[in-house]
């Protein structure tokens, strides 16, 4: 899986499935150490994360984490909300 946060507070994710990839948009912010996402359907999805160095860990259920690498950062205007 692959996430793209924009300065906008906007996101994209992809992932990769056999031979297809599922792609997803909306929005997000964070609140109580938690991310939310607010999908394109309307339904709203929370995982508890933290950082470690460039690495993002989501525990997405039960107490697994997953460990996502930063491959770039976006470069945001200082006046953009983030």
């Amino acid at each position: 899986m692959k996430f793209v946060f924009d300065c906008n507070c906007s996101y994209e994710s992809r992932v990769r499935v056999a031979l297809t990839s599922i792609r997803e948009k909306g929005s997000y912010w964070v609140e109580d150490e938690h991310l939310h996402f607010s999908r394109a359907t309307g339904v709203i999805t929370s995982w508890p994360f933290r950082f470690e160095g460039d690495q993002l860990l989501l525990r997405e259920g039960g107490d697994a984490w997953y460990v996502y690498d930063r491959t770039e950062e976006a470069q945001c205007p200082a006046d953009s909300e983030q």
